[in-house]
């Protein structure tokens, strides 16, 4: 809820600034789900997964600090619209390279959630 709250509030705020700021905010909660479920394909696991615990950690699916891989892959889809929003419009070289690889990882994690919207 409080992801698509951030997307409305990005809708109505006037000042580039602050919609600069809350796409910042969206890479970096991409950077932080996206390592956290890319450790979880390593089976490196900071927390369980709430809903099918032992199917989720049997197969190596990653759902980052969701608590569903099906949940993970709608917010998954949603950062990686925003990290390459931002790769697309951006006029530093070194933004570009990082949201880049950001978006890499995120479609990466995408892809291990192993949910139909990967």
């Amino acid at each position: 809820m409080g992801y698509f709250s951030l997307m409305l509030a990005g809708t109505m705020i006037q000042s580039k600034q602050l919609r600069k700021s809350i796409l910042s905010v969206f890479v970096i909660v991409t950077i932080i789900q996206s390592t956290v479920a890319a450790l979880q394909t390593g089976e490196i696991y900071i927390i369980e997964a709430y809903l099918d615990t032992t199917h989720t950690m049997e197969n190596k699916i990653s759902y980052g600090l969701i608590q569903h891989f099906n949940w993970y892959a709608g917010l998954s889809v949603i950062l990686f619209a925003c990290t390459s929003g931002v790769f697309l419009y951006t006029n530093s070289k070194a933004v570009r390279n990082i949201t880049y690889a950001v978006s890499l990882l995120s479609f990466y994690t995408l892809l291990s959630a192993e949910a139909r919207l990967g």
